[in-house]
């Protein structure tokens, strides 16, 4: 047990691709388009930028699992629900990467609200814990992210989030801290079926990532996507499946060295 444990620690200090502690996006229709997600409006506003909450319009809840390079020890399971108000949304979210040797959590409390017609802003405070088996210990902090969303027009959407800004010291020997992480992206509509997004982000413990993706609905109940994203570089892809209250959406990331990251969610949105 002793092996697995140096060798999965070992992969991710090793592996940026994976070692972005806490600052992990959700859903496979994001994943889709390399994660380019800081503009989007839906219920995985929730993890990827909370100001999307406060356009959502049903009570909404959501399931989702990603396989990293096809390693079940390097696994992100999600849970999360989102409730409208008059006041704005509420969302609670629960996130776990790992497995029981090396594991990080994350609970999550957020809240959106459109401001207008044109601006949104959200705010989630996390409550965030990493546990090593065997008797090693866990440690656990609470952060915070902030988010804001500008519909520049009825095309053009520009978005940017900011989670864990305050750096809380993780290890003493040698000096570690939570990663700052922040996202700037827009979202273009050529007509209400194709949309192009981009995005920036920079991990402070990671080089810059540029990321861009197309997303295609083909019809009322299907859509395909495709995204390229640059550190690290990869391809993903995968659709979705509209059909009455539930949102299906699969995807995967190709890494030309690591191989296949799929991704699974589903989302069910209560009636009104």
């Amino acid at each position: 047990m002793k092996t697995t444990l140096f060798f999965i620690a070992l992969l991710l200090s090793c592996l940026n691709t994976v070692a972005q502690k806490f600052a992990y996006d959700a859903g496979a229709a994001s994943a889709a388009i390399a994660d380019a997600s800081v503009c989007r409006e839906d219920f995985w506003s929730l993890q990827n930028n909370q100001a999307g909450l406060g356009l959502v319009k049903n009570i909404s809840a959501g399931i989702a699992y990603k396989n990293r390079f096809l390693i079940k020890e390097l696994s992100t399971r999600f849970i999360g629900i989102v409730v409208p108000t008059s006041t704005g949304n509420f969302g609670l979210s629960f996130q776990q990467f790992g497995y029981a040797l090396y594991s990080e959590s994350m609970i999550g409390l957020a809240f959106g609200k459109a401001l207008s017609d044109k601006f949104s802003t959200g705010l989630r405070i996390d409550y965030l814990s990493n546990s090593f088996g065997e008797g090693y210990g866990n440690k656990s902090w609470i952060s915070f992210e902030i988010g804001i969303l500008y519909r520049f027009s009825e095309k053009l959407n520009i978005g940017s989030h900011l989670a864990h800004p305050m750096q809380q010291k993780t290890a003493e020997f040698p000096e570690e801290k939570l990663p700052v992480n922040f996202k700037f992206g827009l979202s273009y509509f050529f007509s209400d079926d194709l949309n192009f997004c981009f995005e920036s982000e920079k991990n402070s413990h990671l080089p810059l990532n540029l990321k861009c993706g197309l997303e295609y609905e083909i019809n009322k109940l299907c859509s395909g996507r495709i995204g390229l994203s640059s550190k690290p570089a990869s391809l993903s892809f995968g659709g979705g499946l509209h059909w009455k209250n539930f949102q299906l959406d699969v995807a995967s990331a190709y890494h030309q060295v690591l191989g296949f990251s799929p991704e699974i969610s589903v989302e069910y949105r209560f009636k009104k």
